[in-house]
Parts: C-alpha cells; structure tokens; sequence
C-alpha cells in the first residue's frame, strides 16, 4: 500500500482519481481551507458501514470543512498540526480510536500534503478490530449531565465524563450506539496526554 500511495503522491495534484478510486481505505482530500475536494467511494462505504449516512453525505461531503467535525481545544490542535504538514511539505501521521458499543477499532491516519502546498490527502486505514467484552447498561443521565447542559463524551475513546467526579470517564455503551441529542464531544485527559499534548 505504502508503495502505492508514493505512485500518486508526486502527481496528486492532477488527481490520479482511478488509483484513489479503487482504493479499499477511505481516502478524502481536503484544499488549503480543509474544504473537502474529493473522497472515494470508501469514504462512504466506511460512514454506512457504521450508522454515519445520510448524515456524512449531507454534513461533510464537497466543500464541507473538516474542522466542523471537531470541537473545543482538539480543533486547535488539529488545525496547527494540519497547517504545519502544508508549511513543512512533509506528511504525518495519527492514530485514533473509532470504537463501536461492541467492536473497538484503532486506526491509523497518514496525511499527505499536496505538493502545491494547496491541501492534504487524508487515508485512514483500521489497525486493530475487536470486539469488547464491557456489559452495557442503560446510564443514568443524572450522572453525566454537566452544568451546561451537555453530556461530555471523548470523540476519542467514547467514554463520558462524570458529572459530580469530572475526572472518571466510564464507558456507555449506549451512548456510543446512539448519542443523546445534548451530546457534545471534547477529549478525556488520557487521550489529549497520549494522543495530543506533543503534536
């Protein structure tokens, strides 16, 4: 795959589209202001696969800015990691969490930097698969609801914050199945320690 992808990395601004077509991961490219410019059909493929259509088509399809997707400090940081890969011209890589109430999914995103400088391919590709043996129950609300509103929950590693121990982050199963409108995603203190304080 790695070879592959150097095949087209040097022309992607003419856009190889039957090479990132075919390609079995999702594969999305973003121009200078992170508007989405292209994806392939895996794109979607992977969002139906995991209960994300019609809302991927509709939210975050051509000319939807990624960073819509993300909220709070995490925003920041992804931004000033995304705008350092442009300046450098030199790609990079995450590692993220995308957990199902039943299967936990670790992923792997490299990030390429168009070689203008005009935008990134992002390709993400499943690591590790598993299923997760943690019962779930129905939560009390009671227990997540924080002052403002909202339940808290690590876009992450999906587990939610606590409310009156803000520091216990327990995994819901059912929240991560189907998310209560008043949900709002942040990053849980070990995830931003490991995953984000250095990039």
């Amino acid at each position: 795959m790695e070879l592959q992808l150097n095949l087209y990395i040097n022309e992607i601004h003419d856009f190889d589209r039957s090479i990132l077509s075919n390609d079995k991961h999702s594969i999305y490219v973003v121009d200078e202001n992170f508007r989405i410019i292209y994806h392939n059909l895996a794109y979607l493929k992977f969002a139906e696969e995991n209960g994300g259509e019609p809302t991927i088509s509709k939210k975050y399809s051509y000319g939807a800015n990624v960073l819509d997707a993300i909220s709070g400090d995490l925003k920041a940081i992804y931004k000033d990691k995304l705008l350092k890969i442009i300046s450098l011209g030199k790609g990079d890589k995450l590692i993220y969490e995308c957990s199902s109430n039943k299967v936990y999914r670790l992923f792997m995103q490299k990030i390429y930097p168009l070689r203008n400088k005009k935008g990134l391919l992002f390709l993400n590709a499943l690591a590790v698969e598993e299923g997760i043996n943690k019962n779930s129950t129905n939560p009390i609300i009671e227990n997540y609801l924080q002052q403002n509103g909202f339940i808290n929950q690590c876009s992450n590693c999906r587990r939610t914050q606590r409310k009156n121990e803000s520091e216990i982050w327990d995994w819901v199963g059912n929240w991560v199945e189907k998310q209560p409108k008043n949900m709002s995603h942040t990053i849980c203190p070990i995830c931003f320690e490991y995953y984000w304080k250095n990039n």
